[in-house]
């Protein structure tokens, strides 16, 4: 976004109202916002630089079509019995819920375990299935699922 307000941040970060309006000033304090308006704030240089911010490259349909795509990839693998993880979860989120044009990849939090265990599997398994269904597609960030990724704004695709 251009420019957004403190409902924004809040509904961004899952904090409430209050809490976001406490923030505000210690962030323009810092130089990563200003005001724009009597409620409305912009994101500085300095703030999109420390939070790693780039301009969104992809088109929202290219995006909601690699989803749609990795969602048949994850139906796919769990259907082989053969493997030994499953993918119990997987939720994404980012800018492309908005109706945004253009948006940012997709992130998604991908939740691995052994089969016939309740248990993770070892680290290197996972990160080897994180990279084989991310099928090298630009518009996917894929992660180890946390539970805070299930709290904020997402579709779940499995």
């Amino acid at each position: 976004m251009v420019s957004w307000t403190a409902r924004d941040l809040a509904r961004t970060l899952g904090a409430t109202f209050a809490q976001a309006n406490e923030a505000l000033p210690i962030l323009e304090m810092q130089g990563y916002v200003k005001r724009e308006g009597k409620d409305e704030w912009l994101t500085t240089i300095a703030g999109e630089s420390v939070s790693g911010s780039v301009a969104p490259r992809f088109q929202r349909e290219a995006v909601e079509r690699a989803l749609g795509e990795l969602r048949e990839r994850i139906r796919q693998f769990n259907a082989d019995r053969s493997s030994n993880v499953a993918v119990t979860d997987a939720v994404a989120f980012g800018d492309f819920l908005s109706d945004q044009a253009r948006v940012q990849a997709a992130d998604v939090g991908i939740a691995v375990v052994a089969r016939g265990q309740h248990g993770a599997p070892r680290t290197a398994a996972s990160k080897q299935l994180l990279g084989t269904l991310r099928a090298k597609s630009p518009m996917l960030h894929l992660h180890p699922f946390a539970e805070w990724m299930a709290q904020r704004s997402h579709r779940k695709l499995i």
